[in-house]
């Protein structure tokens, strides 16, 4: 979904989905507050921020994360990363999921998770993706990520890049 808007501010975004056979989804409808000027994009060399198999370390995030778990992570000063970042680039990798599943990255400041998803796994597949990351805006440089399966799996966030 593309949109544009002339200035900042609150606007209200209203969607209906339709399948192949035309029935339509109720409406649905969400406020998106609209910044006053884009962010900048700042190129890092790649640097691994969280590694949940690892318990000590620069990138300690551990244990596992478990079936269902919604963890929340801080970025603090990790990656050399500046306390004015709002959202990173970040590559997302599964290892050792028991089940299939998904993972699901977002704000810590957000009252519920989005529907949305950073990565899909299935038992035993080593799989990465890339995206986008907001972070909090409550000054905490944090984010949670959601363990979306009734199994366990690690999760390595690495980052390339930020946004402020």
């Amino acid at each position: 979904i593309t949109f544009s808007v002339g200035s900042s501010g609150t606007t209200t975004l209203m969607v209906v989905e339709t399948n192949s056979g035309g029935c339509a989804s109720v409406q649905a409808s969400k406020s998106v507050t609209i910044g006053l000027s884009p962010l900048k994009y700042y190129p890092v060399t790649p640097c691994r921020l969280f590694d949940t198999r690892n318990a000590s370390g620069p990138d300690a995030a551990s244990p596992i994360l478990a079936a269902g778990e919604n963890r929340t992570l801080s970025i603090g000063s990790r990656c050399s990363l500046p306390s004015t970042a709002q959202a990173l680039s970040v590559n997302v990798t599964v290892v050792g999921q028991t089940v299939t599943g998904e993972l699901t990255l977002y704000r810590a400041d957000l009252a519920s998770p989005p529907v949305t998803t950073a990565i899909s796994f299935r038992p035993n597949l080593t799989r990465a993706n890339n995206g986008i990351l907001g972070l909090a805006l409550d000054g905490t440089l944090s984010f949670k990520l959601i363990n979306r399966s009734t199994g366990t799996v690690h999760a390595v966030v690495d980052v390339n890049g930020y946004f402020q």
